[in-house]
């Protein structure tokens, strides 16, 4: 698939899959520690931080950015042990 085209494809799943209420990206960042402490938990954050989760399915970079928070998290944890 070419660059054009999943461009197009993302713009139309973005489109598609918007809420009458969401958050920009700087809110998301915001809000991740607190996302990653409800994964902590074992709750689920969709239950709980609803708008989070609808961003992080349309925002390629903050949905790294909350991979790169949980491998930092979990490093973390492991050097208190």
């Amino acid at each position: 698939m070419g660059q054009s085209e999943k461009f197009w494809r993302n713009l139309v799943h973005v489109s598609l899959n918007t809420e009458e209420n969401e958050i920009d990206c700087c809110q998301c960042m915001d809000l991740l520690d607190q996302y990653v402490d409800v994964l902590n938990t074992g709750k689920d954050p969709a239950l709980i931080l609803p708008e989070i989760e609808q961003h992080l399915k349309m925002c390629d970079c903050c949905h790294t950015e909350l991979e790169a928070l949980i491998i930092a998290v979990k490093i973390a944890m492991q050097t208190d042990d």
